[in-house]
């Protein structure tokens, strides 16, 4: 079982762009081949409501592609998060296969928000950032501190997706308009940090997680 934990650090939501390295030779390892716009919501007890940090994760990113390397502060989180949503996007599932410049590749195709504490949640400003984004998936990255909190003050549902590895995923459906949205109760990518089986646990866990979305037609793959 996956041990619960607080993330204590500020973490890094990132304009989709279509620029990707020349990875092609690695599609064979996988069937997934899906490009969903994916929006990430955090939940970081430093901070004091709803913020956009899409520009930070930008910035964080174009450095690591450009040569240098992600920043301290930020490393814990992004590394992780961002190996998940390359291995979405290019079809890897080994982690192993995924360098630094993948990582930070993958995170030019997602948007990320801050919604701060549980406690302090603005459920107005939270349905104003999903209306926007307009994600396929929203990866809710901590289960206690942004999943459960977040159902309540949204007024949502949840159904249990998956139980692999003896852990239970969920998933909950945001509609507005004519849209909708998948929000899917996950881990904070630093928690891996923390897991016996490590990043590559969470990395596999997020693969089938996703890969159980996309057998129940939640997500068009």
């Amino acid at each position: 079982m996956v041990a619960r934990w607080t993330p204590s650090v500020v973490s890094p939501i990132l304009t989709p762009t279509d620029s990707s390295p020349g990875r092609d030779g690695l599609d064979h390892l996988t069937l997934i081949g899906s490009r969903p716009r994916v929006l990430v919501l955090l939940g970081e007890s430093q901070s004091s409501g709803t913020e956009d940090i899409t520009q930070s994760v930008r910035t964080q990113a174009e450095a690591v592609i450009s040569g240098g390397s992600f920043s301290p502060e930020w490393e814990r989180t992004l590394r992780p998060l961002g190996a998940w949503c390359y291995a979405i996007h290019h079809r890897v599932r080994d982690l192993y296969l995924i360098d630094d410049v993948a990582a930070a590749t993958g995170l030019r195709y997602i948007s990320v928000v801050n919604i701060g504490r549980p406690e302090q949640y603005d459920s107005d400003a939270i349905r104003h950032v999903i209306q926007q984004a307009e994600p396929n998936l929203i990866v809710c990255a901590g289960c206690e501190a942004v999943y459960w909190p977040l159902l309540g003050r949204l007024d949502l549902g949840h159904e249990l997706l998956t139980t692999v590895y003896g852990e239970p995923v969920y998933y909950s459906l945001l509609t507005w308009e004519e849209r909708q949205s998948v929000l899917l109760h996950f881990w904070h990518p630093a928690q891996g940090y923390y897991t016996k089986g490590g990043h590559h646990y969470l990395f596999k866990l997020f693969l089938h997680a996703f890969d159980a979305l996309c057998r129940k037609r939640l997500l068009n793959c």
